[in-house]
């Protein structure tokens, strides 16, 4: 939150609950953003649109943007086709889930005097800059520069491409405000492209893997294989927050079960700032 409005970074499980409960300002919404499109980063977003709409539960009236990757291009290689070769961008998704909704919604606006949804869910894909590739047939996260995404009076949004294999797009984000700067990871494996998109943060929020825990729960080896190349064990969040130079590191969205003790001891021996295992609902101050 930024003076009042609100910038919500992906829409996993809980998120509708989570709002609710923490009874956050759904009227100051400004936008949405998604980090990459694994279910458990945008699969409650219809239930976001449903439930926090309209002025009856002190929801959006004004117009917000969804930002959120493009397309992939093509699936990954030797990916099966289980469902349908299409790999759609955040518009696509967007527009998909309010055709799906269209019911609901046309009798509540007729009904309920609400406002209009699709005056107000306003979808964007994220463009990569001119010379890296848009494609998930390339490499997956070129070296490059943090690159604005957003801007309106009280935030500039910045993205990189992670490295979240096999998925792409997938982005790390980072707010640039009159109180300073906050960065966050999304889902990634340890890269010089978060170190740089964190460069001087206040508050870098970082995705933590604890291995040890899934090598003891008899998982398939590509499972595990994929938790290993497409995370960040602890010690690989310290070290990308050592790079950075940022102020504060938070572990969130953590695989995995351990103590506090054990995400933060190994980030620790990189990383001398202060670290935090994050919590559900847990405010943190520029």
């Amino acid at each position: 939150m930024v003076d009042g409005d609100l910038y919500l970074v992906d829409t996993g499980l809980g998120v509708v609950r989570q709002i609710a409960e923490t009874r956050l300002p759904m009227n100051r919404l400004r936008a949405v953003l998604i980090t990459h499109l694994h279910s458990d980063h945008f699969g409650e977003l219809p239930g976001l649109l449903m439930y926090n709409w309209g002025s009856q539960s002190n929801g959006f009236v004004e117009p917000f943007r969804i930002i959120g990757p493009g397309s992939a291009g093509a699936l990954p290689a030797g990916a099966a086709t289980v469902v349908d070769p299409a790999t759609p961008g955040t518009v696509d998704m967007v527009r998909s889930f309010m055709s799906a909704i269209a019911y609901d919604v046309n009798i509540r606006v007729q009904d309920e005097a609400r406002p209009p949804l699709d005056d107000l869910v306003q979808a964007v894909d994220v463009t990569l800059p001119a010379g890296i590739p848009a494609t998930a047939q390339g490499e997956l996260s070129p070296a490059m520069e943090p690159f604005e995404i957003y801007r309106d009076d009280k935030v500039r949004i910045l993205a990189s491409l992670v490295h979240h294999p096999p998925v792409f797009p997938s982005y790390g984000f980072r707010f640039e405000t009159p109180h300073g700067v906050v960065a966050l990871s999304g889902d990634t494996a340890e890269h010089p492209n978060m170190a740089a998109l964190a460069r001087g943060a206040n508050i870098l929020v970082h995705e933590a893997v604890y291995l040890d825990y899934y090598r003891g729960q008899n998982l398939a080896p590509a499972a595990l294989n994929h938790l290993a190349e497409s995370h960040t064990e602890p010690a690989g969040a310290g070290r990308t927050a050592a790079a950075a130079g940022a102020r504060q590191l938070v572990l969130s969205h953590l695989a995995g079960v351990a103590t506090d003790e054990q995400w933060a001891s190994p980030a620790q021996q990189h990383y001398t700032g202060q670290i935090t295992v994050a919590s559900d609902a847990q405010v943190f101050n520029l």
